[in-house]
């Protein structure tokens, strides 16, 4: 390998561009924009240490754009302004967030409300607070894709779906569950509101927040009585069960259900961590990793 790794990504909040890329190793140090080895070393070094963290720095905001879905929902695009090129390591950087070709950050199905408390940050230097999913060099950029986005204090995504977690119908409440679950770590600190929804009047929302809870942390006594599906089991095929996390994503690609087979260890599944050696098995939205029957 060409640089040690760090073993797990810290749990502190990353507040600066330069502090994200502080510990780059020296021989992963880009020396010019199309230094090409050492921009790929810098993004293996990326993909292992900052997917996952919390951002939480001052970010320039062009244009806020909204389109009407349904409703009072809107979709807002919202492009990056001028004042976003950052010295790292010696080289000037722009630092792009949200797609990696346009740096337009994406938030679907906002509320109006919401929405029009954007809407004045058009040509402003925000406070932006975000999860980073990717983050790599690329063509005199560092673009991070991320999400569960506050600009300034108005919340979208996951920290908006904590703070309304005990609100809406029970089809709401089980889908923002399943949104927290599927930040993983970034999602302990709503550990305490899961175990509250485990005493929820509808018991299709308990079975979620159990479900949540014990992808999120298995240790936890709330989650000792977590039985998984025996659809997960496959009827009893497999009976050690190893890890459990949700990927609401993979909803597309694996629809329901999928006995998916072995697999070797993963250092990283999306924002989950630590996959270990198993069977894994789809259960929309969540995958269960067993241990692999004797052959």
């Amino acid at each position: 390998m060409p640089f040690d790794r760090k073993e797990s990504p810290s749990s502190e909040a990353i507040t600066s561009p330069a502090q994200l890329v502080a510990a780059l190793p020296e021989n992963a140090r880009p020396k010019s924009t199309d230094d090409t080895i050492r921009i790929d070393r810098a993004n293996d070094w990326l993909k292992e240490n900052a997917t996952g963290r919390k951002i939480v720095w001052e970010y320039a905001i062009g244009e806020v754009q909204l389109n009407r879905m349904e409703g009072r929902r809107y979709r807002v695009s919202i492009s990056p302004g001028n004042g976003n090129i950052h010295k790292l390591h010696g080289l000037e950087w722009t630092v792009q967030i949200g797609n990696p070709y346009s740096g337009t950050i994406s938030l679907e199905d906002i509320l109006d409300d919401t929405a029009d408390l954007l809407t004045p940050f058009k040509g402003k230097i925000i406070k932006l607070t975000a999860i980073i999913d990717k983050a790599e060099f690329h063509n005199g950029r560092l673009n991070i894709m991320a999400d569960g986005f506050i600009f300034n204090t108005v919340k979208t995504g996951y920290p908006a779906a904590v703070e309304e977690l005990k609100s809406g119908s029970a089809a709401e409440r089980v889908k923002r569950i399943e949104l927290i679950a599927s930040f993983a770590v970034s999602a302990r600190e709503a550990i305490p509101k899961l175990v509250e929804m485990m005493e929820d009047s509808d018991a299709t929302v308990r079975d979620a927040a159990l479900m949540a809870l014990y992808s999120l942390d298995p240790t936890n006594k709330a989650a000792a009585k977590f039985r998984p599906p025996t659809k997960a089991s496959v009827d009893g095929k497999y009976t050690k069960l190893l890890k459990v996390f949700c990927v609401p994503a993979d909803r597309a690609t694996y629809a329901e259900f999928r006995d998916s087979g072995h697999y070797k260890p993963y250092p990283f599944y999306g924002r989950h961590r630590d996959i270990p050696e198993g069977t894994w098995v789809w259960v929309a939205p969540y995958w269960f990793v067993w241990e692999s029957p004797a052959r």
